[in-house]
């Protein structure tokens, strides 16, 4: 098959122009599949504090590198002769999450047992208002790097 390019005539077997053009297709379906692709990070980190360990845990999911949902995972356990304050940050946590979730984009979860208080939140960020946005500082910068090296700052472990 003869085609011509500008000045120039190619003389292609019809066999190697089918080869060619399905290695075409192949390239920009490659390239249009990771321009959408999903990447979840999971960062977590545990720490002794004062009179008690904590743990917590980041699960962001990007698409296109952009940050859409964040659930984020803690859990706190009072050394021994600190768990009569169980109650106490279970109210207190309680009172905060919310009025999170009132804000809109957000839900959680929060369990008390003798030992220990967790709470998961989970951020839808589609759905989070405006003001939300600001208060904690988000923003379209937000990126997958961006986001681990922060998180890795403060001793997070991420993979």
């Amino acid at each position: 098959m003869n085609i011509k390019v500008g000045k120039f005539n190619l003389n292609i077997e019809k066999k190697y122009l089918l080869v060619i053009l399905l290695l075409l297709i192949i390239i920009v379906s490659l390239l249009i599949y990771n321009s959408q692709k999903t990447v979840t990070l999971n960062c977590s980190v545990e720490r002794e504090k004062y009179t008690s360990s904590v743990t917590e845990n980041y699960e962001a999911t990007f698409k296109n590198n952009k940050l859409i949902k964040l659930i984020v995972k803690y859990k706190i356990v009072p050394d021994e002769e600190y768990y009569t304050t169980i109650d106490n940050l279970y109210q207190t946590y309680e009172e905060s999450l919310s009025k999170l979730k009132l804000a809109g984009g957000y839900d959680y979860t929060l369990t008390k047992t003798d030992s220990d208080v967790e709470y998961t939140v989970t951020i839808d960020m589609k759905k989070i208002p405006l003001t939300t946005e600001m208060a904690i500082g988000y923003d379209e910068d937000w990126k997958l790097n961006d986001f681990k090296k922060n998180l890795e700052k403060y001793d997070f472990k991420c993979k």
